[in-house]
C-alpha cells in the first residue's frame, strides 16, 4: 500500500509513525516535499514588536504547532521567559497537536480548543463561548501569529460581530522547496508502476499550499493526467479538499470524470491515517 507524503521526511515524523503503527510498511512511504518553512520577510520584526506589547492583548491564537513554536522561541530569543508574558493572557488553539505542544513543551494552559479542529469551527465556537455583551464597547484583542500566506477568512469571521479585534503577525513563511529532478523522476516511475499493475497509489495532503505546490512541481515535469485513474487522493480537511478539487479539474476536463477525494473526519493526522487505512480496499 504505497503512500505518498507531500512533506519532507524530517517534517513528517508524526505522520509516518502513525502510518507505521497502522501497518503501513516503511518501504511503502514515499516522501515528496511540497512545503518548506523559512523566516518571515521582515525577519520577525512584527512578531517581536507584538511580543513586547503582549500585555495589550487578551488572547494568543495559534493555528498550528509551528506558529506556537515560532512565537515562544522568539520570546526566549528576545531575552525573556515564558512567565514574562502578561498574566491575563489566554491561549486558544485549533487542534490537539498544538494544544499538546503548548501544555507539555511550554507548560502553559490552553484555555480554548474547538470541538471540531478547523478554522471555521474555531471562529464559530470562539465567538459563542468567549465573548459576551460586555465586550461590545471594549472588543477582545487577539494576537494571531501565523504563516505569511494565510487567507483572511478566519480574521473576517472573528471580527464580524465587532466584539473581536485581531492583530495578525507573520511568525514564519511557507515556500515551495526545490525538488530534485531525480526525486521527481522516481515519483513518475512510482505512478507508472502502479498504473501497470492496475493498483492505486495513495496521495496525501495536509495543507492547501502543499496541494498547489505539488501540482505546480509535477505539472512542470510530467503529465499527471496519464496516471490520474490510479491515484487515491487523501485530504486532511474541507479546505484542502476544495483546493484538491480545483487543481485536479485543471488537468482533467472529461465530462464523465468522477473525482473521489477521501477526506478525514477530523483535521488531524490521526484521522487522516484512519481514512487512509479504512479506504484501502475502496475504488478511486
Amino acid at each position: 500500500m504505497p503512500v505518498v507524503i507531500t512533506r519532507a521526511k524530517n517534517d513528517s515524523q508524526s505522520f509516518a509513525e502513525l502510518l507505521l503503527k497502522a501497518s503501513v510498511k516503511a518501504e511503502d512511504l514515499f516522501y515528496f516535499p511540497c512545503l518548506d518553512f523559512v523566516n518571515p520577510d521582515d525577519d520577525f520584526k512584527a512578531l517581536d514588536e507584538a511580543i513586547r506589547k503582549n500585555q495589550e492583548f487578551d488572547w494568543l491564537v495559534f493555528l498550528s504547532k509551528r506558529a506556537a513554536d515560532s512565537f515562544f522561541s522568539r520570546v526566549l530569543d528576545l531575552g525573556g521567559h515564558f512567565f514574562h508574558l502578561a498574566q491575563h493572557l489566554k491561549i486558544a488553539v485549533v487542534g490537539p497537536a498544538t494544544k499538546e505542544f503548548i501544555e507539555n513543551n511550554v507548560n502553559f494552559p490552553v484555555d480554548f480548543i474547538p470541538g471540531e479542529f478547523n478554522s471555521d469551527s474555531f471562529a464559530k465556537e470562539f465567538k459563542l463561548k468567549c465573548t459576551d455583551d460586555s465586550n461590545y464597547l471594549n472588543p477582545l484583542k487577539l494576537l494571531l501569529p501565523r504563516t505569511s500566506i494565510a487567507d483572511d477568512k478566519l480574521i473576517e469571521d472573528l471580527e464580524e460581530s465587532k466584539k473581536i479585534e485581531v492583530a495578525q503577525v507573520d511568525a514564519y513563511k511557507t515556500v515551495k522547496p526545490n525538488v530534485s529532478d531525480d526525486l521527481t523522476e522516481k515519483l513518475k516511475s512510482l505512478f507508472a508502476k502502479m498504473k501497470a499493475s492496475e493498483k492505486s497509489l495513495k496521495l496525501s495532503f495536509t495543507s492547501s499550499q502543499c496541494v498547489r505546490n505539488f501540482f505546480e512541481t509535477v505539472n512542470n515535469n510530467f503529465d499527471l493526467k496519464e496516471f490520474i485513474g490510479n491515484i487515491e487522493f487523501y485530504s486532511i480537511g474541507p479546505k484542502v479538499t476544495a483546493t484538491l478539487g480545483e487543481e485536479i479539474y485543471k488537468i482533467v476536463s472529461e465530462p464523465d470524470f468522477k473525482l473521489t477525494i477521501f477526506q478525514s473526519q477530523e483535521s488531524t493526522l490521526e484521522s487522516l491515517v484512519e481514512k487512509i487505512i479504512e479506504s484501502q480496499s475502496l475504488p478511486v
